[in-house]
């Protein structure tokens, strides 16, 4: 019986250390992706090479007074970049004080498009605070899947802690003073418990034959 109760001790601990990376990763500040990793997913969206940005940018110096609504946009999503506010994706970002509406319109005379303008933002983001709005991380999908991959394996080493004979579990808990009951999260509670020791609970004496019992102590 030991040596059972032994095996639920190491997986509760195994369980709690992976909650722990899970919830420091989750909670740590996510670290920025670099202009590659911006500028992959948006050259998709936009549908056109760099050539076209270059274009565009020659426009919008060349020809400022045909596109005050797409200069506002632009500069604003150069802002945003790097912060919480936006990351590549599927849909290109509203801004508070820019009319992206009318900067499609714009845009869309010189047969460019919003993605075009997302992509001179980077490029002003990264001639004017590349520090502050990039970072190391060249490949978003596999950043992404990283922190996958420790999410899941905490969940498996709390499923690995719940399929335990609930009787073992029980006297874990016993041993420890926390409550019995309810039964149906013991698991979850004994690794709450591996990372955050509690004061024992009030010990529920109709219980305590049953865990003698369980435990072969009489």
């Amino acid at each position: 019986m030991s040596s059972s109760l032994e095996l639920v001790e190491r997986r509760v601990r195994v369980a709690a250390l992976a909650r722990a990376q899970a919830e420091a990763q989750q909670t740590a500040e996510r670290q920025k992706l670099a202009p590659a990793a911006w500028r992959g997913p948006l050259l998709r969206q936009a549908g056109h090479g760099q050539d076209a940005v270059e274009r565009l940018k020659e426009q919008l110096q060349e020809q400022s007074h045909l596109f005050s609504a797409t200069r506002g946009y632009v500069h604003e999503t150069s802002l945003m970049i790097g912060t919480s506010w936006w990351a590549p994706g599927p849909t290109a970002p509203l801004t508070p004080m820019s009319d992206r509406r009318t900067a499609e319109t714009e845009l869309a005379r010189v047969g460019a498009s919003v993605w075009t303008a997302l992509l001179v933002a980077v490029d002003l983001a990264e001639a004017t605070r590349s520090h502050e709005a990039f970072g190391p991380i060249t490949d978003q999908a596999e950043y992404d899947r990283a922190r996958r991959t420790v999410v899941d394996r905490a969940a498996a080493a709390l499923a690995d802690v719940e399929v335990i004979d609930e009787r073992l579990l029980i006297a874990i808990a016993w041993r420890l003073g926390l409550a019995l009951d309810p039964v149906e999260n013991l698991a979850q509670r004994l690794v709450d418990h591996e990372m955050h020791p509690a004061a024992p609970a009030r010990r529920e004496p109709e219980r305590v034959g049953e865990i003698a019992d369980v435990v072969g102590w009489r």
